[in-house]
This record gives C-alpha cells, structure tokens and sequence, in this order.
C-alpha cells in the first residue's frame, strides 16, 4: 500500500500540480535556494526532496521483494494508516488548488505573491505541510522500515527549517500586519 500512496503522491501532488501550474503561468514554480546565498535554505530544501527521492527507492525495492520491510498486518491498523496517508494526499491537492497561482515550491525573496489565507488556510498556514505529515504517517504505518522512519523524520526537519526559517520570515516582509495578525490568528500547521 505503501507504492500506492507514495506513486498517488508524486503524480498528484508533484506532477500534475507543477504541469497545471505551467500552464497557468508559464512556470513550473519551482524555486530552487541559491546554495552560495542560503546555504540552510539550499540543504533543507535538498533534505525535503531527497526524503521523497530515497522514500520512493525504499518503498520500490520493498515492493519487488529486494529489500523488503516488515508490514503491519493489512487489517483495520493498516487500513487505517493507508488512509490518514491518502487524506493527506488529499489535504495537499486541495490546498495547492486554493493556493490557486501563489503556490510554488522554495522561496525567491523578489518573487511577490498573494497571500492565501482562504479554504483550508483559515484554520493552517501550512495545511499542504500537514498534509505531507500525514502523507508520511499512513507511509510510516503501511510501510515499516527503519529507511522510511528515519527519512520521514528528516523530511519533517527539513520542513520546520524552511517554513520557520525562510517561508514566514519571507511572508511577514511581504505582507507585514496583515501576516502578523494572520501568524496570532492561525495555526501552523494543525487543521
């Protein structure tokens, strides 16, 4: 269940996501850190990509019987971590979607965005990262491999790092009182 969560992810979340973004403004929004700059930025953000990357690799291998892991029993826990991880598929699509052309992945510092704070960001600032957290639980629980723990957690770092380091503080000089008033009314991440 494992490679049907992580293979709904990529193709929902990362895949159509960056296509329909294209399409709607000519850019796939993906901003990368500049690593001689932000060189936090550019490892956190490497962290988070790499989590999925080797995630993916790990969940495939398991799947072929090449390095197979221990998996719950597919009965009602199994079931139920399978779909906690699809609800969060689910979190992440429908806030990309609410985030309409606002939504990109990393931050340019010159780049000027609206901020969303409509649908599922009135209760979340970052409902799509609560939706990953999620993603990785029903992945975690179908899947349990010390492989996908240990990278869940290093995702899970790599996010604390960007949204409190370099995605707030980049939203706060942007959009200034109306972000702190935002920042004291909303949760970070809980729904």
């Amino acid at each position: 269940m494992a490679a049907v969560l992580s293979t709904t992810f990529i193709i929902l979340a990362v895949a159509v996501r960056a296509i329909v973004h294209f399409f709607n403004t000519g850019s796939f929004g993906i901003r990368l850190a500049d690593a001689r700059r932000q060189p936090i930025a550019a490892i956190a953000g490497a962290a988070f990509s790499l989590s999925f990357a080797i995630s993916l690799v790990v969940i495939w291998l398991d799947t072929l019987m090449i390095w197979p892991a221990s998996k719950l029993d597919f009965g009602y826990v199994g079931q139920g971590a399978f779909l906690i991880g699809l609800s969060g598929v689910a979190i992440v699509v429908v806030a990309q979607v609410q985030m309409g052309n606002a939504w990109r992945i990393g931050v340019d510092p010159s780049e000027v965005t609206q901020l969303v704070t409509n649908g599922l960001y009135r209760r979340s600032r970052n409902p799509i990262y609560f939706g990953i957290f999620l993603y990785w639980f029903g992945i975690a629980m179908t899947l349990a491999h010390p492989a996908i723990w240990t990278l869940a957690v290093v995702c899970w770092g790599a996010i604390e790092v960007i949204v409190r380091k370099f995605e707030e503080p980049y939203l706060h000089d942007l959009h200034g009182k109306t972000f702190e008033q935002y920042l004291r009314s909303t949760n970070r991440y809980l729904l």
